[in-house]
């Protein structure tokens, strides 16, 4: 059985969507993950060419499309996108109870020429990271796992 999760999307304060994790739930898991894709591309406001996340509901659709993605796989050229894989990560409604770790990520776009990110994450219905600037979480997870914070 997996470490569950759940992640909320917030814009504006306002929920987007919410992304059910069956594995790896916990902070050096799925919020490692989430945290590094967050940082893997500038953010743009309007279209532009390139490797970019166009606001906070294009990195919410390259998010999801990301976890679908089964790296291991091959790429076989006659399917039109072999590497899907059912499972282990799913889109749920969004009065969802949270699960063992839930993580709050919100954007704040409105006036803003990039959006401002914070990710919370709850371990077991308690607080455990609160408004953590993308670039820092890396840092806070390692200081709780040294403090004996509850991360896994």
């Amino acid at each position: 059985m997996g470490t569950h999760s759940t992640v909320k999307f917030y814009v504006d304060d306002k929920v987007i969507c919410q992304v059910y994790h069956q594995f790896d739930g916990y902070p050096e898991g799925v919020g490692l993950d989430l945290t590094r894709f967050l940082l893997s591309k500038d953010f743009t406001c309007g279209i532009r060419m390139g490797e970019v996340f166009n606001g906070a509901g294009d990195f919410i659709a390259q998010y999801i499309a990301n976890c679908k993605v089964d790296k291991k796989m091959s790429v076989d050229k006659h399917c039109i996108d072999p590497n899907i894989r059912a499972g282990t990560t799913y889109l749920i409604e969004i009065d969802y109870p949270p699960e063992e770790y839930h993580y709050e990520v919100c954007f704040k776009e409105k006036g803003e020429k990039t959006p401002k990110i914070t990710i919370s994450v709850h371990a077991y219905g308690k607080l455990l990271i609160d408004k953590a600037a993308p670039q820092d979480y890396e840092r806070v997870v390692k200081f709780l796992k040294e403090v004996g914070s509850e991360t896994e």
